[in-house]
C-alpha cells in the first residue's frame, strides 16, 4: 500500500473533500521527512556527516539518498517506522 493510502486509512479520511484530504496528507508526509532528517542527523557521526555533506554538495539527491542507504541506514524502512509511529500518535490521540 503506497504511502499517501495508509495515511487515508489510519486518519479516516475517507469522507473529507479532496483538497483538504491533500493537505493533510502532503503535511503528514512533511512532519515525517522532518523525522526522518532529524533521525538520520543522530545516526551519523561527525565524519559521516562531513561526507555525507560532501555528497550532497556534488553530486545529486539520488547519490546522497544510496550515500545514506550504503553507508547510515535504511531510510525507506526508517520512513515507513516514523509513519507507523506517527499515525500510531495521532490515533491514540
Amino acid at each position: 500500500m503506497d504511502i499517501e493510502k495508509r495515511i487515508e486509512i489510519a486518519l479516516e479520511l475517507g469522507d473529507v473533500n479532496e483538497t483538504m484530504k491533500q493537505e493533510m496528507i502532503e503535511n503528514v508526509k512533511s512532519i515525517i521527512e522532518h523525522r526522518l532528517i532529524l533521525a538520520i542527523d543522530e545516526l551519523l557521526t561527525d565524519e559521516q556527516r562531513t561526507e555525507f555533506e560532501n555528497v550532497q554538495q556534488t553530486q545529486d539527491t539520488v547519490a546522497a539518498r544510496l550515500w545514506l542507504e550504503k553507508n547510515v541506514v535504511n531510510t525507506q524502512a526508517l520512513y515507513s517506522s516514523l509513519l507507523d509511529d506517527y499515525l500510531a500518535e495521532k490515533r491514540n490521540q
